[in-house]
């Protein structure tokens, strides 16, 4: 009882990051980053029919601009805006395709059950998220004698939407 697969599924990732550093003039500093990764995670592979395989793209980008004023040797603003967006939702490459090859999962219960799932794990999906965050924040100080004196606010924000509950909406049947 015994089933061997060559299948397989596809894993790609490249990230490019950039920065600069810029004094706009003798009082004004400008620094920046930004970030951008796109990977496709394989998550499941189906040994019956690569329709049937699971993947999460996950994109991802990030920046953020600093910029710091010296109004004079006693007191600096900083001010920082920044944000990021992220997705990770897991499933087959085409829900529809694969629901419309197979609309059921088929488990085979039993430690021993020599079989796959038919219809690959498609019950399990689509699930995952995507998180939007942004940021501002700004800095004063200002030194006084022996003393520094720092007030500043800061904002943030997260954005998360959680796709789990979209999970079960494929049919399951479990045989003993």
């Amino acid at each position: 009882q015994q089933f061997n697969s060559g299948a397989s599924n596809k894993i790609t990732e490249w990230i490019f990051a950039g920065s600069i550093d810029y004094d706009i003039n003798s009082k004004d500093h400008l620094k920046g980053r930004y970030q951008m990764d796109r990977g496709v995670q394989a998550t499941g592979t189906d040994p019956i029919n690569p329709v049937f395989n699971a993947t999460s793209i996950q994109p991802e980008y990030n920046g953020q601009l600093t910029e710091t004023h010296t109004f004079n040797s006693t007191t600096v603003n900083n001010l920082i805006v920044s944000g990021a967006w992220y997705q990770a939702l897991f499933g087959p490459p085409s829900f529809s395709a694969a629901i419309a090859k197979f609309p059921t999962t088929i488990n085979f219960s039993g430690t021993a059950s020599p079989f796959t799932a038919l219809g690959g794990t498609d019950n399990n999906y689509p699930q995952g998220r995507i998180v939007t965050q942004y940021q501002i924040r700004d800095n004063l100080s200002k030194v006084i004698g022996n003393h520094d004196i720092k007030i500043g606010a800061d904002y943030r924000r997260n954005l998360v939407s959680d796709y789990s509950a979209l999970a079960g909406t494929c049919l399951l049947y479990t045989s003993d």
